[in-house]
């Protein structure tokens, strides 16, 4: 078991390794060094809980004295000695505010991460899938520079019979040029998003993939009320926003807190004299709040906690309308993939082939022959391409909504446990 993860997320070189959704998906959370790193903010922040939680140090301090500057020297008879421990101790519950405050910015950083962990997510599977339909592309480029090289062959043999003129010929042959042209930008383009695969997964170039994804369209379709509902309770910067106005509403708890004075007491030993008569002794001491009653930090708390309020409900209508927007385009690609029909690729498949072989008898004129192979090119181009549009906007709904509903996808183990 060990030895197959270290193979899937370390393949050998020269290896062809074969990914699939689900699989990429599960080595992205593996690999990806930008998602590690986002993981310790949420350990940072548990670091400003353990400090919130402590209480102040008590003081240690020792004074002697033995010289009497007034006598010609030293003299002895007069040492004392006090040793002193001071502790404060904090009034108006703010240690609990403290803590209140750590606690909301660390269930931030939390929600952050995830909104953070989601969108990655999401945007290596709108990766994954650039990468799916440029190989689907790729292969449409070479199955109809393949099909023109056949019949530029065939066609230098009409033409050596007499069949077809030389016109015919040459404008078969450009034909083929125009078709090499574009098998050559789609290998182009193939490579460039491959590329970007590989860096997303942290790959070397040098490892060779192999993209396992058929498009096979899941028609769901879910009320939007239901999407809004669940973006509400999803959506981690949303939820994010929701703990910074519980932060700073605990901030100015504490603010106010902190205008209350804290309680100073002290115990003491002193030892003096020739005897060293031990005396003890003890002491309280509190500020008297006559000037200063944090009234500038309470008047900045509560400005703060009231912008992130209005900054919340300003967040809450984005998520809405980001929902609505992804929602339409969702529906929209549903529809124009339902009233596409794989089967029709079928038939437009089949009218080709008889085309081509009707051109290679000589039933047909090459006029006829490419108004086939466009009719065939634009049909299998636009399935794909409703494919993958239909494919992002899923995706983009998903991000939309702060959750993959559609389809359940292990993930690895989050560091923030």
């Amino acid at each position: 078991m060990i030895i197959a993860l270290i193979v899937l997320l370390h393949p050998p070189a020269g290896d062809t390794l074969e990914l699939g959704m689900n699989n990429g998906v599960r080595m992205f959370l593996d690999r990806n060094q930008l998602l590690k790193a986002e993981g310790y903010g949420v350990e940072s922040s548990r670091g400003g809980l353990t400090t919130a939680s402590i209480r102040p140090n008590p003081q240690f301090s020792v004074n002697t004295s033995y010289i009497d500057l007034m006598k010609p020297g030293p003299d002895f008879s007069s040492t004392q000695t006090s040793v002193r421990i001071d502790q404060t101790f904090e009034l108006g519950g703010k240690r609990s505010d403290r803590i209140a405050v750590a606690e909301h910015s660390l269930l931030e950083a939390k929600y952050d991460f995830e909104n953070t962990r989601h969108n990655l997510v999401d945007d290596f599977r709108e990766t994954f899938l650039s990468a799916a339909i440029a190989e689907k592309e790729y292969q449409l480029a070479g199955e109809n520079f393949d099909i023109f090289s056949r019949l530029k062959a065939t066609a230098e043999k009409r033409l050596a019979a007499g069949d077809i003129g030389g016109e015919e010929f040459t404008q078969l042959r450009l034909e083929e040029l125009t078709y090499a042209q574009d098998l050559s930008e789609a290998k182009q383009a193939m490579t460039e998003s491959y590329s970007k695969l590989r860096e997303s997964l942290d790959f070397r170039p040098s490892v060779p993939l192999k993209i396992s994804n058929d498009f096979t369209p899941a028609f769901e379709l879910i009320a939007e009320d239901s999407l809004q509902a669940l973006a509400d309770t999803q959506r981690g910067d949303l939820q994010a926003e929701r703990e910074r106005v519980r932060e700073e509403e605990s901030s100015v708890r504490l603010a106010k807190a902190k205008g209350i004075p804290d309680l100073d007491l002290g115990i003491e030993l002193d030892k003096q004299g020739p005897e060293f008569r031990n005396m003890f002794g003890g002491g309280l001491g509190i500020a008297v709040p006559l000037f200063d009653r944090n009234q500038g930090a309470i008047q900045s708390a509560e400005a703060e906690y009231k912008e992130e309020r209005f900054l919340l409900s300003e967040k809450e209508n984005e998520v809405r309308n980001e929902v609505h927007s992804a929602y339409m385009n969702y529906v929209n690609s549903l529809h124009v993939l339902k009233a596409l029909s794989s089967s029709a690729l079928d038939d437009a498949r089949r009218v080709r082939e008889m085309a081509v072989e009707s051109y290679s008898t000589g039933n047909i004129g090459l006029v006829e022959l490419l108004e086939t192979e466009k009719v065939y090119t634009d049909a299998v181009e636009g399935y794909y391409n409703a494919l993958y549009r239909f494919s992002v906007n899923r995706v983009e709904l998903e991000r939309a909504v702060g959750k993959d509903f559609f389809s359940v996808e292990s993930s690895a183990e989050e560091n923030t446990k």
